[in-house]
């Protein structure tokens, strides 16, 4: 299976966060939100992968189960 990349715009509307918010925490290196990828001099993504991991391990949390 191929490695998707999703621009942060798209993280942000999947995640609710502001896009700004995005862009830090994936920049944060203690967030546990999945880091920005550099695909080009002034673009960048987040595998779609870690990113829905990500949701998965929220989500776990607020069930408060194990991590998916």
């Amino acid at each position: 299976m191929a490695t998707r990349f999703i621009r942060p715009k798209e993280a942000a509307q999947r995640s609710g966060y502001h896009i700004v918010t995005v862009r830090r925490k994936a920049r944060d290196p203690e967030d546990d939100f999945p880091p920005l990828v550099q695909l080009g001099p002034s673009s960048f993504g987040i595998v779609e992968s870690e990113f829905e991991e990500w949701a998965s391990r929220r989500i776990a949390e607020r069930d408060g189960g194990a991590t998916a």
